[in-house]
C-alpha cells in the first residue's frame, strides 16, 4: 500500500518509543547500580574507619601518642596541676608548702605513656617499707629521682634488684635540697633502723627551688606554684585568683566542648579519631591545611598580673653576668646560690649524725649530658665539705652512653632507656655496694 505523505505508521512510531524507553530504563538502572555501589563502598569505608578508630583508641601503644597531639587527651581526665599528676597525689604541707601524700594512687603520663603511680606510708613513690634489709639506702632528689618513668624501669628499682640493698625511693618532684632534707629528717626519724647510705641527686635547677622555697602548694587537690619571678628576677607571690583562673583555663583546654559549639567537631575528632589525625597530618604535609594544636595551657606558662608579667622560678638566671652558663654550672657564692650551699652543708651534718655515708650524684642537663666539666664548681664545693660527689656526666661519657637516647623526646627527664643507662653506670661504679651489673635487667 502506498505511504501517505505526512503520516507515520503506528508500528514505526511505537518501535522508536520502545527503544528510547528501553535505553532510558537501562541508563536509570545503571545509575542506580552505581549509586548503590558507591553507598556500599561509603558504608564499608565508614565502618572500617570507625572500627579502626575504636581499636586505635584502646590498643595503640602509648609510646606513639606524641606523634598525634591531642589524641586520647581525655583518657585520664582533665588536670589542673603541674607535671600532669593526678588530683590529690600531693598534699599541702605546713613548712614545705607541699609534698606527696601518704598511701596515694593514680596514673601519671609522660609523652603520652600512661603508667600507675602511688606512694607508700612515708609519701614516697616506692613499695611499703617495713624497716627490713641488711643495707638501707635513702634516695633523695627531685623529679629525676621520683621517676617520670614506670616504677619497674626506674634506675633505683633496677639497682635495688641487682643488689642486696633496700633503697628508699623518696624523690619529690619540683623540689631542691632544702625541701628534700626536711623530708628526709621526717622520714628517717620514723625509722627504727637508719640508713647506712644517703644518695642525694643534685640537679641543675635546684638553685631555683631552694632560692624560692617554699614556692608551691596545693589547691583543690592540685599542685600549684604560689611563688614566681618577675622580669627583675625578684620573687613574687601569685594572687590566688590568678592561680584559680589558670587552673580553670587548664581544665577548659582539656575538656571537650558541646558538639554545637563552633570548632567542637575538630576537637572531638582530634581526641577520638586516629584516622582523622592521620588525614589531617597528610593534609598538612601537602599544604591543604595548617597544623592544628591541642589548645594546651600549661601550669608553668607565663602569667600576666596587675604587677606585670611573672614566670616560672626555673627562669631564674643565677649566673647572670658571670660567664657562659650553657657549658659550666655557676656555683660561686651569691644571693641565689647561698640557700643551696647552706642546704648541702646541712645534708653533710645530717649524714654525720646518722653515721651514714653521703654521696651527691650530679645530674647534668640535656645539653651537657656528656660534659664532665659542667659541675666543676659544685664538685670543688663538695670537696671542701668532705662530701663525695659522683659526676654522672663523666660516667656516661666514659661508658659511651652520653647521647640523645638518655631523655624523652620532648621531655627533659630520663627516658626508660636513660634510667637503664644511669643504673648501669652507677652499678658499675660501685655507688651502691653489692650491685652486680650482670643482674641488671
Amino acid at each position: 500500500m502506498p505511504r501517505l505523505a505526512g503520516f507515520r505508521t503506528g508500528r514505526t512510531a511505537t518501535g522508536r518509543v520502545s527503544v528510547r524507553s528501553s535505553r532510558s530504563l537501562a541508563y536509570t538502572r545503571g545509575v542506580l547500580t552505581v549509586i548503590k555501589s558507591l553507598l556500599k563502598l561509603a558504608i564499608a569505608i565508614a565502618v572500617t574507619v570507625v572500627a579502626f578508630d575504636v581499636v586505635a583508641w584502646y590498643l595503640l601503644p602509648d609510646r606513639y601518642n606524641h606523634l598525634f597531639p591531642g589524641f586520647r587527651a581525655t583518657a585520664i581526665g582533665a588536670r589542673a596541676g603541674a607535671g600532669d599528676f593526678p588530683r590529690d597525689y600531693y598534699v599541702d604541707h605546713r613548712t614545705r608548702g607541699f609534698d606527696i601524700g601518704p598511701d596515694r594512687q593514680g596514673v601519671h603520663r609522660v609523652e603520652g605513656i600512661r603508667y600507675p603511680i602511688w606512694s607508700n606510708q612515708h609519701g614516697c613513690f616506692d613499695n611499703p617499707f617495713d624497716g627490713s634489709g641488711e643495707r638501707i639506702v635513702y634516695l633523695a632528689g627531685d623529679s629525676f629521682s621520683w621517676g617520670f618513668t614506670p616504677f619497674e624501669d626506674k634506675f633505683a628499682t633496677l639497682i635495688e634488684a641487682a643488689s642486696e640493698a633496700r633503697i628508699l625511693k623518696c624523690g619529690v618532684t619540683h623540689t631542691g635540697p632544702r625541701h628534700q632534707l626536711e623530708k628526709a629528717r621526717e622520714v628517717i626519724n620514723r625509722l627504727e633502723k637508719k640508713p647506712q647510705q644517703i644518695l642525694l641527686f643534685f640537679v641543675y635547677n635546684d638553685i631555683a627551688n631552694d632560692y624560692a622555697h617554699p614556692h608551691s602548694g596545693v589547691i583543690d587537690g592540685w599542685q600549684i606554684d604560689r611563688i614566681r619571678i618577675d622580669e627583675k628576677q625578684s620573687l613574687v607571690a601569685v594572687p590566688e585568683d590568678a592561680i584559680r583562673a589558670r587552673m580553670k583555663a587548664m581544665i577548659d583546654a582539656q575538656t571537650l566542648p558541646a558538639l554545637t559549639t563552633p570548632g567542637a567537631a575538630k576537637k572531638w575528632l582530634r581526641n577520638y579519631s586516629l584516622s582523622g589525625q592521620v588525614l589531617n597530618q597528610l593534609a598538612n604535609r601537602v599544604g591543604l591545611t595548617s597544623v592544628s594544636t591541642s589548645g594546651h595551657v600549661g601550669a608553668d606558662q607565663p602569667m600576666q598580673t596587675a604587677g606585670g608579667r611573672i614566670t616560672s622560678i626555673y627562669n631564674l638566671d643565677h649566673s647572670a653576668g658571670v660567664g657562659d652558663s650553657k657549658t659550666k654550672f655557676f656555683f660561686q657564692p651569691n644571693q641565689f646560690t647561698e640557700p643551696t650551699r647552706e642546704a648541702l652543708r646541712e645534708w653533710s651534718q645530717f649524714a654525720g649524725e646518722l653515721n651514714a655515708s653521703l654521696d651527691v650524684v650530679l645530674v647534668p642537663d640535656v645539653a651537657n649530658v656528656g660534659n664532665a666539666d659542667y659541675y666543676s664548681e659544685v664538685i670543688a664545693f663538695l670537696d671542701e665539705l668532705g662530701v663525695n660527689s659522683i659526676n654522672l656526666a663523666a660516667l656516661l661519657q666514659s661508658a659511651g652512653l652520653a647521647d640523645a637516647g638518655m631523655h624523652w623526646r620532648d621531655d627533659p627527664h630520663w627516658s626508660i632507656e636513660g634510667n637503664r643507662r644511669v643504673a648501669a653506670v652507677l652499678c658499675e661504679a660501685g655507688v651502691v655496694p653489692g650491685c652486680d651489673p650482670a643482674r641488671l635487667k
